[in-house]
C-alpha cells in the first residue's frame, strides 16, 4: 500500500570533504515526539501520520527524525523490500550467496535475545555485505544505472546528479 508503518529507519551523514559516510540505525519502537507536535508514538509511525507516500508522510518521519536527534534531514530515500530483493538478486551476495528472498527474511526475523537491536545489528551487516560484494565485484560505478533500473519502486527528493554524486563518493 501506499501508507504503512515504516519497517527500517537509517539515518545516514555524507562528509563531502573529508569522503566520510556514517549511519545510524533508529529503533522502529523508539517512542518519539511525531513531527515535533505533541503527539507521541513509536517513531515507525510517523510516515503513517504523515498521510504515507501520497501526503506528507516523508516529511513527518524526517521532521521526527530530526527532531529526535538534533540534525537536520534534508533527504530521504524510501523503498519496498522488494527493491531489496532485486538489487541482491542482480549482484550476488557474499560467499553464502544468499538469494533476495532469503537476504531479506534475514533482515527483517524479529526473534532474537535482543529483539530490535539484534534485528539492526542484521540489518547492518546485510547493508555492508552488499556494499562490499560492490566494491570487490567493482559494481559501485553502476550505482547510478542500478538505480535507474529500480527506480519507480523507490521515492526520494535526490535527483540523478545527488546519487552520481553519492556513488563517487562511495567508491572511494
Amino acid at each position: 500500500g501506499l501508507n504503512f508503518r515504516t519497517d527500517t529507519m537509517i539515518l545516514v551523514t555524507v562528509d563531502f570533504d573529508n569522503k566520510k559516510v556514517d549511519m545510524i540505525s533508529i529503533p522502529r519502537d523508539s517512542y518519539v515526539r511525531i513531527n515535533n507536535g505533541s503527539r507521541f508514538n513509536k517513531i515507525n509511525a510517523a510516515f503513517t501520520f504523515g498521510g504515507g507516500r501520497e501526503g506528507d508522510g516523508y516529511e513527518y518521519a524526517m521532521n521526527t527524525v530530526s527532531y529526535l536527534l538534533g540534525v537536520p534531514v534534508d533527504y530521504y530515500v524510501g523503498f519496498g523490500m522488494n527493491v531489496v530483493k532485486e538489487v541482491v538478486d542482480a549482484m550476488g551476495e557474499g560467499y553464502q550467496h544468499m538469494d533476495g528472498q532469503q537476504v531479506l527474511d534475514y533482515c527483517r526475523r524479529r526473534k532474537g535475545g535482543r529483539g530490535d537491536i539484534d534485528r539492526i545489528d542484521r540489518q547492518q551487516r546485510i547493508l555492508f555485505a552488499i556494499f562490499e560484494q560492490m566494491l570487490k565485484t567493482d559494481q559501485v560505478k553502476n550505482i547510478p544505472d542500478i538505480y535507474t533500473a529500480v527506480q519507480e519502486n523507490i521515492d526520494t527528493n535526490l535527483d540523478t546528479l545527488q546519487i552520481a554524486t553519492l556513488a563517487w563518493v562511495a567508491k572511494d
